[in-house]
């Protein structure tokens, strides 16, 4: 079955509450708190093409990268798919980095895809991340 993320206007509550909790971890520069929202073989993919592969690889890649700079995204979902086991979100970020030394705000605008895989014990949770230009 597919179906779009809002049904009468209400977004599915669930990957609502999976990318809230996302945004909480990276504007608190959380680790632990976003490792606990992916799976073990995760897959982040940055719009320059690099990869970082597997839960333990994104926990240092997340904590050398907050550890530089605060972050503060802003998610606005266009579209989310769900089949299955799967939901597929697309959002448009926008973010705010201050570099941590020099306190100079960056701003920038990208697009995220979020792969997200329903759990044996129900619950979602993040299995690739694409963040995409433009």
């Amino acid at each position: 079955m597919t179906s779009d993320s809002k049904l009468d206007g209400v977004e599915l509550p669930e990957i609502v509450a999976l990318r809230r909790k996302w945004v909480e971890a990276a504007t608190a520069s959380d680790v632990a708190a976003a490792a606990a929202l992916v799976t073990d073989d995760v897959v982040l993919v940055y719009t320059d093409g690099r990869c970082v592969s597997g839960k333990e690889e994104m926990k240092t890649t997340l904590a050398k990268y907050w550890a530089t700079f605060d972050a503060e995204p802003k998610f606005t979902a266009e579209k989310t798919i769900v089949v299955d086991k799967w939901a597929v979100e697309v959002s448009r970020v926008d973010r705010t980095l201050t570099p941590l030394k020099t306190g100079r705000e960056v701003h920038s605008q990208f697009r995220s895809l979020i792969v997200a895989a329903r759990q044996p014990d129900g619950a979602w949770k993040i299995s690739r991340i694409l963040l995409l230009p433009g």
